[in-house]
């Protein structure tokens, strides 16, 4: 470093304060980057090591700026200010990550006690607080923090005009927890608060980001509650203020249509406009809406017509066919409600085994099963029962530690489910939320674990127990906003 920048913070104290931490927050950055090159990042004492260094950071920045005269020295200030909030940050990320979440709240509530944070720090840090204490069970808090930063920060966008989705998206947030959880009333008031949220930032910001990314909030909302038409009316305003996207809209409108309303000449009037404004060389989304079509001509009856389309996708887009295990279902499905079991059933075995780990074929083992059962062929029930657990095992020891793995032991849940072994059930779906307690499958598994224990076997306070520690675990924010 040339010796004029040296003598320059020799002479200027707030200068050389500022200067060191940059220097402390720039090795413990290396010391982060080094640990995580390593296998024992996991280890707990790694993780210590890699915490301490940040805290010195934290610590060194407070005692900087207690020492320094903000009027005197406002660039020094705000900069190790900026310095103190980014390792703060870091510093709670890294208990977050490893679940000690009450550490998280002092640290984020000491930040904003010892910093004068810039407006977007102080959003960002009540944001990760609400969190906090959402993961710390105490989520009257966490609601608290949630609506005083959607209060204080209104409207959510930066200076850019650009909609900051990790705040706009805490109303979606809050229902669809109360929504999980199962919390009727509470559910209720958190909808109508986050219907009224986005309603009003489309009304009064219109012709803006904001108004789409809030009629797609909206649609959302109603998405979730099977408020159909409403979807529908949010989804065709989208259109109307929107120039991207489009065509996920219009087939989300024409999904509607066939699979939600029942409006099946609704919907292939829909898929036959998309499919007139397609280019003809445009192979990926006209595989798509064929495939739409044909399930809308099943939904019909018309399974002869319905298969020659699939036929004709198997021939002509191959690729498409043979990543879209719902196809083949399609064929097998049709074939069944013609009264063809035979080949029916040559279908069926086609996909189980062709498409092994997709969801329609663990569905269709578990729907063999009970098929036959209710039938009164136990031998062939049977069979099926002991394929189906072959099946799931394999692919839980093929894709041990990633979420193929969490899908087949789901899958092995619903199966014993089916056979009313509650306790094998519910054993299975525990485990599945301890190994992947952050991820949709194994969060709805405690939710169906909770389910089992209120309804099969009685036990009430270990049902709520579970909603609890589901509740904690629901504190991602979603930074989706705009489709």
């Amino acid at each position: 470093m040339p010796v004029v920048i040296l003598q320059s913070c020799s002479d200027n104290r707030a200068v050389r304060l500022r200067y060191e931490a940059e220097k402390k927050l720039h090795q413990a950055e290396k010391f982060l980057v080094d640990s995580r090159i390593k296998p024992e990042l996991v280890d707990p004492q790694t993780m210590k090591a890699v915490a301490a260094k940040f805290g010195e950071v934290v610590e060194f920045c407070y005692q900087a700026l207690d020492s320094i005269n903000a009027n005197s020295y406002p660039v020094e200030h705000r900069e190790i200010q900026h310095i103190a909030f980014g390792s703060s940050s870091r510093l709670s990320q890294l208990f977050f990550s490893h679940r000690q979440y009450d550490t998280c709240v002092t640290i984020l509530n000491r930040l904003m006690e010892k910093a004068q944070l810039d407006d977007p720090q102080l959003m960002t840090t009540y944001v990760n607080l609400g969190q906090a204490l959402q993961a710390s069970s105490l989520w009257d808090s966490a609601l608290t923090v949630y609506n005083y930063a959607l209060e204080r920060y209104y409207p959510p966008v930066d200076d850019s005009g650009e909609v900051i989705l990790v705040l706009f998206n805490i109303p979606a947030h809050i229902f669809h927890v109360a929504n999980m959880i199962g919390d009727s009333a509470g559910g209720a008031d958190m909808f109508r608060k986050a219907q009224k949220y986005y309603s009003d930032l489309a009304t009064s910001f219109p012709d803006t980001r904001l108004a789409t990314a809030s009629h797609a909030n909206l649609a959302r909302l109603y998405d979730d509650t099977g408020q159909w038409e409403k979807e529908i009316a949010e989804l065709s305003a989208m259109l109307d203020s929107t120039s991207h996207s489009r065509l996920p809209i219009e087939l989300k409108i024409a999904d509607i249509y066939g699979s939600k309303i029942n409006d099946l000449d609704r919907a292939l009037k829909q898929y036959d406009e998309i499919l007139e404004g397609l280019d003809n060389s445009d192979t990926l989304t006209r595989p798509k809406v064929l495939f739409r079509i044909s399930m809308v001509e099943i939904e019909q009856g018309k399974y002869a017509k319905a298969r020659k389309m699939l036929v004709d996708l198997k021939k002509n887009y191959p690729r498409f066919y043979a990543t879209t295990p719902l196809a083949q279902y399609a064929v097998a499905r049709s074939f069944e409600l013609e009264g063809n079991w035979n080949r029916a059933e040559v279908e069926y075995n086609y996909l189980i085994e062709n498409y092994r780990g997709s969801d329609e074929a663990m569905s269709t083992l578990i729907y063999l099963t009970d098929l036959f059962e209710k039938q009164g062929r136990q031998q062939e029930s049977d069979r099926w029962f002991k394929e189906a657990e072959k099946h799931f095992d394999k692919l839980a020891t093929v894709g041990m530690g990633t979420l193929v793995e969490a899908k087949a032991l789901s899958y092995k849940a619903d199966l014993y489910r089916q056979k009313n072994d509650w306790n094998r059930s519910a054993e299975i779906l525990l485990s599945l939320f301890d190994k992947y307690p952050d991820s949709e499958t194994g969060q709805r598994a405690l939710l169906k674990a909770s389910a089992i224990y209120r309804k099969e076997l009685h036990n009430q306070a270990a049902a709520d127990s579970l909603i609890e520690v589901l509740k904690a675990t629901l504190t991602h924010v979603e930074e989706g906003g705009e489709s």
